[in-house]
């Protein structure tokens, strides 16, 4: 069949399976090029795609292209919604004022039938005329994605003037303060900001009710050495399913997480950066005091997995709700030379037993990738001071649920501790020891490790060879 005769619901479908192709598509210079071509191919095949009914294929518009092609995809789209994408970094600084204008022309007269808009704006790039466009009213406007550089400067926190009544997804990275208390529709906030506006955010979260996922990344090279002050009335976010944090200093974490409740969290992650205290000791909040958003019933992981790296721990729990935990040791290399009194080591016990010990968890498998040794020593790494053999003990004797373990990269201190006390991980039925490549065994591990498979022949399995 001529490909020209073919049924107009299945011409769509091609040409939609045509447009979904992420490679053709990655930026805007390859989507044009890739949509340009379907009205090139033959004048019937042309009519059919600049049809009413292909209207969608021309409602994508990335402003940076050439003026004359936006006006064409413009009319094309026939009046439709718009996806409209920016990114300034792409247009050059040629012309610069007038493609600011044209920009801000493009979006003041459209903003009524964008529903979803897309900016990245330079430091050099953001007009005055182009911001006020920030705040004009988007009455079909669904999400929304905007990160402005660190010099960039609007007219005030209050983003659409509160009227953008359909907006339900949210991405903004910018060092600015924002206030979306009156978006009252949103469900999905991505926010990368500056750890001193979470005072801001959990105010304005007083409104945003309905959020289902919450994400707050801040800016590492901002490290305040205050946290800010959170109002003491709790919050409840009845709807929050996913919440995720990173790059934020515990004791921020802590202060916003103890004013907000999350009954019905499915999925948390969190990925702190150790903080020092006076006596240059790490210090992380959420160890000591009870584990961020503590259920309201008990967690039941089925696996927990742990992967230590000189600079990181790493902590997944699968189940309802599901936890990720990591906690960056960068901040805390260089102060000691040893482990003082042992107070690393007790540290690092409790990070990697506050599942079983606060939250009653009870795994059946565990799974332990150990990275220290597998690239060049970094002595100045806490996670390298400790003895690891005592580690392990006190942290298996935590985890007596265990039917499953399995051990990767560096594993002697692991494979000791269960060979020399049956009653660590008393329910282990399966033991699976994976060498890597970099990871040296010594001849007295050797033994070790051949003596566990003696001693529990019919559980071991080792794979790979460090030698």
């Amino acid at each position: 069949m001529c490909f020209n005769a073919l049924p107009h619901e299945l011409f769509l479908e091609v040409i939609k399976h045509y447009m979904s192709d992420p490679a053709e598509t990655v930026t805007a210079q390859k989507r044009l090029a890739h949509t340009l071509v379907l009205a090139q191919i033959d004048h019937l095949f042309r009519e059919r795609v600049i049809s009413p009914s292909c209207q969608d294929l021309w409602s994508t518009i990335h402003l940076q292209w050439p003026a004359e092609i936006v006006e064409l995809y413009l009319l094309r789209s026939g009046g439709g919604p718009l996806s409209v994408f920016l990114k300034t970094m792409e247009a050059g600084t040629k012309k610069r004022k007038l493609k600011q204008k044209r920009w801000a022309d493009f979006l003041r007269t459209n903003m009524c039938v964008i529903k979803h808009l897309d900016l990245c704006i330079s430091n050099k790039q953001c007009s005055p005329e182009l911001a006020e466009t920030l705040y004009l009213p988007a009455p079909i406007l669904q999400s929304l994605a905007l990160a402005l550089g660190a010099k960039v400067e609007l007219l005030g926190p209050y983003l659409f003037l509160g009227k953008a009544p359909n907006l339900t997804s949210v991405y903004i990275s910018s060092p600015l303060p924002f206030d979306l208390g009156d978006l009252l529709a949103i469900r999905v906030l991505r926010l990368r900001l500056l750890p001193q506006h979470l005072t801001r955010v959990a105010k304005m979260l007083t409104n945003l009710t309905n959020i289902e996922e919450l994400s707050l990344i801040g800016y590492v090279e901002h490290c305040p050495s205050r946290p800010p002050e959170i109002p003491d009335e709790k919050l409840s976010l009845p709807s929050c399913k996913t919440l995720y944090f990173k790059n934020l200093d515990s004791d921020f974490l802590h202060h916003f997480l103890s004013s907000i409740d999350f009954p019905s969290l499915e999925d948390l992650g969190i990925h702190e950066k150790a903080s020092l205290g006076d006596d240059t000791w790490i210090i992380s909040r959420l160890m000591w005091a009870d584990f961020p958003c503590m259920p309201t019933r008990l967690i039941t992981p089925t696996s927990v997995r742990f992967e230590l790296n000189p600079d990181q721990i790493y902590i997944t729990a699968d189940g309802v709700p599901s936890y990720t935990y990591s906690i960056g040791l960068r901040p805390a290399f260089g102060w000691f030379e040893y482990d003082r009194n042992d107070r690393y080591l007790a540290t690092f016990e409790t990070l990697l037993t506050i599942l079983p010990n606060q939250l009653s968890a009870e795994p059946r498998e565990l799974i332990i990738n150990n990275n220290l040794y597998s690239g060049p020593p970094q002595h100045d790494s806490p996670l390298q001071m400790i003895d690891h053999s005592i580690l392990w003990q006190n942290v298996l004797a935590s985890y007596r649920s265990v039917e499953k373990l399995r051990v990767s990269g560096s594993i002697p201190a692991v494979a000791g501790v269960i060979y020399c006390s049956q009653a660590h991980l008393p329910l282990l039925s399966e033991l699976h020891i994976e060498i890597e490549d970099g990871n040296l065994v010594s001849d007295s591990d050797w033994k070790t490790l051949s003596a566990l498979c003696q001693s529990r022949a019919s559980q071991v399995l080792i794979l790979g060879r460090g030698r």
